[in-house]
């Protein structure tokens, strides 16, 4: 290997290192030489790696489907539970729950966990654009919807069905209670994640 790749190589592996978190310590060490074969002698680096203690890696909590669903109680009664029938293929999980709010109108609320932001962010969309459900919002890799669901679309020759249902008018603020009973969902993480408009 010529000196000039060597050099090339400890410049990119040094920004590797900062990009990493590390840093290069060459200590009090003699720098190890070698000889070519026309005589010269050629400086070499040793390089230690050692961890930055300023930067602190902080794990972000794994959470489930589970986590998410919300709580009956305070004039919410949860129906049953179950997996989201038409669920997306790139879903890595999903969990649908049936329940009836204080003043009887049933909800429908779905959580599927996806493999990235990015992924949950466009089923969200898909959710709150073409499916039409009542509130619908990515938070982290989770696209998750209520809606009620429950007024059936007209059909007409040139309307020909299709195998989704609208929300009942004016339910976003119930939808966006029922969601607030979750574990993890409080208002302020509904509104800051919710999809606005299509």
């Amino acid at each position: 290997m010529s000196p000039h790749s060597r050099r090339d190589l400890l410049t990119g592996l040094t920004g590797l290192v900062v990009l990493s978190g590390c840093s290069l310590d060459r200590g009090e060490q003699e720098p190890a030489t070698t000889r070519s074969a026309d005589e010269t002698t050629n400086p070499q680096l040793s390089l230690t790696l050692t961890a930055d203690p300023t930067l602190s890696r902080t794990k972000t909590p794994v959470l489930s489907v589970y986590e998410f669903l919300p709580e009956p109680g305070g004039g919410w009664t949860r129906i049953e539970t179950g997996d989201v029938i038409n669920s997306p293929l790139n879903a890595e999980d999903d969990l649908r729950g049936d329940y009836r709010s204080p003043n009887g109108t049933v909800f429908r609320v779905i959580i599927l966990q996806l493999p990235r932001p990015g992924v949950a962010r466009f089923h969200a969309e898909r959710l709150a654009c073409e499916a039409g459900w009542s509130v619908s919002l990515q938070y982290r890799a989770f696209a998750i919807g209520a809606s009620t669901g429950t007024v059936q679309k007209t059909f007409t020759p040139e309307k020909p069905p299709q195998m989704t249902r609208t929300a009942v008018p004016d339910t976003s603020a119930d939808a966006k209670q029922l969601l607030e009973r979750s574990a993890v969902l409080t208002e302020e993480t509904i509104e800051q994640n919710v999809i606005e408009s299509c």
